[in-house]
């Protein structure tokens, strides 16, 4: 397997810290962008983006947990998996993450909690899946234009209310109750032309559905330079909140 991946977590432009990571294999990004081609012989990768909860304190040391030991865990999976047995088995990592993450939460907060969103691609012995807990997002751009693969994990999306706030979050890591990873597989990409897009909400926030096809619609060749747009415009637009923004595609064998 080999992918062109660009990424960059921005501060943004209200909040004082940035509380997002964007993880690329064992490189965790924050305050920075990166643009890269990276090749995975053995077929395995994780790229993802968790997104600190805003506020609860410790949301940027969630985030950073929740990314590492993700990574550590799914990396140390047994090979020749069945998707089924991937699926229960990844479900089981995000499980201990996520009780891990409740225990470090307790001792660093005396119990006022940290969680964090989670949204990730896995590449496994060929195949391409979907690890989701939160309202970061995980979309799909291609000849048919821009459609979401995740679903929001937020009050509003359970209940199918519009007038209810976007920001309530039911279901993340750090979520002491009733916990739960989304886990599907992806269609494969056809390369240089199909893209991934993993985004925290201050990007889907900002320019919504719309403005993020509107940017690919207009983008060149290089992905840096279509992450870069994506940021600006999230800023432009207020950057209320930390941008992650991360795209990948299959590069030519």
């Amino acid at each position: 397997m080999a992918f062109e991946i660009a990424v960059s977590c921005n501060r943004g432009r209200v909040r004082r810290k940035n509380e997002d990571v964007v993880a690329i294999g064992s490189r965790l990004i924050r305050d920075d962008a990166k643009t890269s081609r990276v090749e995975f012989p053995d077929g395995r990768f994780l790229i993802a983006v968790a997104d600190g909860v805003g506020g609860a304190p410790g949301g940027d040391h969630a985030s950073k947990i929740v990314a590492g030991q993700m990574l550590s865990q799914l990396e140390a999976l047994e090979v020749g998996l069945s998707p089924e047995s991937l699926a229960d088995a990844a479900r089981s990592v995000a499980l201990q993450v996520n009780t891990d993450l409740i225990k470090k939460s307790w001792l660093r907060t005396g119990g006022a909690g940290m969680s964090t969103t989670y949204t990730a691609v896995f590449g496994y012995e060929g195949g391409l899946f979907c690890l989701h807990a939160g309202d970061s997002r995980l979309y799909r751009y291609d000849q048919e234009g821009l459609r979401q693969l995740t679903r929001d994990h937020t009050l509003r999306e359970q209940l199918g209310d519009p007038t209810i706030p976007g920001n309530i979050i039911v279901n993340c890591f750090g979520s002491e109750e009733q916990f739960y990873l989304d886990f599907f597989r992806l269609d494969p990409l056809s390369p240089d032309s199909d893209l991934l897009l993993l985004c925290s909400d201050g990007l889907s926030d900002m320019l919504g559905d719309s403005g993020i096809a509107a940017t690919f619609a207009e983008r060149g060749a290089d992905l840096g330079s279509t992450v870069h747009e994506c940021v600006t415009a999230a800023n432009e637009a207020g950057g209320t909140d930390n941008i992650s923004v991360a795209l990948l595609q299959a590069a030519p064998e």
